[in-house]
């Protein structure tokens, strides 16, 4: 996409941009994280904030590389372009070859500083996608220096905007227009994969396109729940709901209404398509490592979920007699190891 804009100046010959570089971000709330989520998982991929300016998942790209000698740094580098928008503090050790890897990151809280102290054994390599701070900044920034590195100046400031500007746009002249990919595909990525920060942008755009106002986590929560409540028939009641993405602990709801859910889903037209987006046993996604070599393997269609001593599975199994069945397993508060629940799913 920044290739493209930028092609939008470099192909008129336009190599100095006199002005601003402004991001408007009021599609979305300024509430970068769901209530309830633990603050030991924000420096991680899987709990970056949202903005309605969003690029690379909001994360840059870490790569760790332990090929100097024993008591050393480990070489970084990082994607994109090794961006001084963050600052990685790389207080890493390289250990002897037979000794385990410890895995440690932290981005300090309110910004774009991250500790690294891992130890990793001498030949390692190691990536980890680590969240930032302001990603409608990020956006933004990263944009100006994808312009620079092309040789096109921009001399004025890099600026965030909240203000609705839609009685402006006629003063305005239109170079491009950025459209998403379909639906189905973004509910792939995020089902498949188990995707957190594709699920709470999808949460946060239903808002806006329903209610017509900056997209919160409450108001999409609310079109969700009179979707299950009217459409489905679940009791909202019996179930509580503070994210998309089931990363807040709070979340509660019934092994029953999710097999209730599939069955309606399964009475729909849309189903084939939906069914398309879910992760094959052994085969794809979360599940890709799950069910090998058994009878399982390549007939069952779900999502996985986990949050610390929570196991959850739910989808829908095909019988070799060609029934379809809908199946869903939670195991809650377990303190054994996550790959014993697992091997009990199985």
């Amino acid at each position: 996409l920044f290739e493209k804009w930028t092609r939008l100046f470099t192909e008129r010959g336009i190599t100095r941009i006199e002005g601003n570089l402004i991001g408007n971000e009021s599609f979305f709330d300024d509430i970068p994280w769901p209530q309830g989520w633990e603050w030991d998982d924000l420096s991680y991929y899987y709990a970056v904030e949202t903005s309605a300016l969003s690029f690379n998942k909001n994360v840059v790209d870490l790569e760790v590389i332990a090929d100097g000698a024993v008591g050393t740094r480990p070489r970084i580098q990082w994607y994109p372009f090794n961006t001084p928008y963050v600052d990685f503090i790389n207080e890493q050790t390289i250990t002897p070859p037979a000794t385990s890897y410890e895995e440690s990151y932290r981005r300090v809280p309110g910004s774009n500083t991250i500790l690294l102290r891992s130890t990793l054994p001498q030949g390692y390599y190691e990536t980890e996608p680590l969240s930032i701070n302001d990603p409608t900044r990020y956006f933004l920034d990263t944009f100006r220096r994808y312009l620079q590195q092309r040789g096109v100046q921009l001399t004025g400031q890099v600026i965030v905007d909240r203000q609705d500007r839609l009685e402006e746009r006629g003063e305005w002249v239109l170079l491009d227009r950025h459209i998403s990919v379909p639906l189905a595909e973004i509910l792939r990525e995020k089902n498949l994969n188990s995707n957190n920060f594709y699920s709470e942008m999808v949460l946060k755009t239903l808002s806006a396109e329903t209610y017509g106002s900056p997209g919160t986590t409450e108001l999409g929560l609310q079109a969700v729940k009179g979707y299950l409540s009217s459409v489905v028939g679940m009791d909202m009641e019996r179930a509580l709901m503070r994210d998309a993405s089931g990363m807040a602990p709070a979340n509660l709801v019934r092994a029953s209404d999710l097999n209730l859910l599939l069955h309606r889903l399964r009475e729909m037209d849309h189903y084939e398509i939906f069914r398309s987006t879910l992760a094959v046993a052994g085969r794809s996604g979360t599940l890709a490592h799950r069910f090998r070599n058994s009878p399982v393997e390549g007939r069952f269609f779900g999502k996985s979920g986990y949050v610390s001593g929570v196991r959850a599975l739910s989808g829908y199994l095909t019988t070799r007699s060609g029934q379809e069945l809908i199946v869903t397993l939670v195991t809650n508060n377990y303190s054994v190891s996550t790959g014993a629940i697992d091997q009990l799913h199985r």
